[in-house]
């Protein structure tokens, strides 16, 4: 047994966005795997978060294996636009989601939770920063990736000159936000070191740890469903369809890679999988019959597994993408653009993935690999061999238990 799992159990109070069950996006994936992790580490975990629809009971179920209590707080932050609404974000001093996020039942739920007998306190997500404030314990803020540098990666959605000025305020206010928030934690949490570069150099913060991401290799292994490969080509991408940098990667896919792929392999599908697909998203597919949106899936490893390919051809954003390392431990071979990989330094491009800085070489690369099946099995299984080495929660969990012992011993 290594010494990390020696360390004493503690009561954890996790404050998080979202109900972390089912893990559909890379927030909920990187908290329900960390929590269940810490658990089985010895920890009593209680859970305080949002949640925006009625919870399943198969889901609280399943939290309620890993979680000693849990407190739940409904909200609507999708509620239809009023000038209202968009003046108090626009006009405040504080960024937008950070009004977004403020909600008087969850300021009372936290008082009340000040009266627990916690040893410390994991925020997850900078959203949640504020209401630490009231939390009389030793904490840590995972903020997986920066905003701040998000923003500055992330254009305005259209070019009008309002936008573009709303965009630039909403970027300083965040940057003004993350130099006052983040000293007020014993140690911010980063998933990547593109944004840990980013935040000591332009946020001036250096009280940080890098814990990358995990995968779940005994759920997202080769075979894990039994279904056979597609008998024609299938080209896979996947994620949260409403998160502007993954329908931005697809519509980028379709438009600009795509018909340099068809032109050899018009046989070949596309396939856009994950929840709230844009209605540019279901254009495209009514255009072209080839390629398929599929809206939410229950379980993704069945179209992994159906896939000669999967691609990552993201052009903006932060952090570490979930999306690759599933891929990688699925034991598909991956063809990603640079960003999409930058947080993961320990994958070896032309190994464990193909690295493609443009949409011409990501069409020669994608379409060299559905010409060779040795290729596919060959960058596959060491793909698969890499998440097998480097990318465990079990190895993510022990970084954050470490990190949490130290905030109680300093406190």
């Amino acid at each position: 047994m290594s010494a990390s799992l020696l360390l004493p159990p503690m009561r954890i109070l996790v404050l998080t966005t979202g109900y972390p069950f089912p893990p559909a996006d890379g927030t909920t994936i990187r908290t329900y795997n960390l929590i269940k992790a810490l658990q089985r580490r010895g920890h009593r975990i209680d859970l305080a978060c949002f949640h925006e629809s009625p919870v399943p009971e198969a889901a609280t179920q399943e939290m309620a294996r890993w979680c000693g209590a849990e407190h739940r707080v409904e909200v609507n932050f999708y509620p239809p636009p009023s000038w209202h609404g968009w003046l108090r974000k626009r006009l405040s001093f504080r960024p937008a989601t950070m009004v977004q996020y403020d909600v008087p039942a969850m300021r009372e739920l936290v008082r009340t939770l000040a009266a627990g007998a916690y040893d410390v306190v994991y925020v997850d997500q900078i959203h949640m920063a504020a209401y630490a404030r009231w939390l009389p314990f030793p904490r840590i803020l995972n903020a997986n990736d920066s905003i701040s540098l998000f923003l500055e990666r992330e254009p305005p959605e259209r070019a009008r000159r309002l936008n573009r000025a709303s965009h630039q305020w909403e970027t300083r206010k965040y940057r003004r936000y993350e130099r006052r928030v983040y000293p007020k934690f014993h140690r911010v949490v980063l998933v990547s070191e593109a944004d840990g570069h980013h935040v000591r150099e332009r946020i001036g913060h250096r009280e940080i740890t890098i814990i990358p991401n995990g995968v779940d290799t005994t759920y997202f292994r080769p075979g894990a469903t039994g279904t056979d490969p597609a008998e024609t080509p299938e080209i896979l991408f996947t994620g949260m369809m409403r998160y502007p940098p993954n329908y931005r990667a697809a519509l980028h896919f379709a438009r600009d890679v795509w018909p340099g792929i068809v032109r050899v392999h018009p046989e070949a599908r596309f396939i856009i999988a994950g929840a709230y697909p844009t209605d540019e998203l279901h254009e495209l597919a009514r255009r072209d019959e080839r390629i398929v949106v599929t809206g939410f899936v229950e379980d993704l490893r069945p179209w992994f597994e159906r896939a000669w390919v999967y691609v990552s051809p993201l052009r903006s954003g932060t952090g570490i993408k979930n999306k690759v390392l599933e891929a990688m431990a699925m034991g598909r071979p991956v063809v990603a653009s640079p960003l999409s990989v930058e947080g993961l330094p320990l994958a070896r491009a032309g190994e464990d993935y193909v690295l493609a800085p443009d949409a011409e070489t990501m069409a020669g690369q994608v379409l060299a690999l559905l010409g060779s099946p040795e290729h596919r099995r060959r960058l596959g299984a060491s793909g698969r061999a890499c998440v097998e080495r480097h990318y465990s929660w079990d190895r993510a969990a022990a970084e954050v238990d470490h990190l949490l012992h130290d905030a109680v011993s300093r406190a």
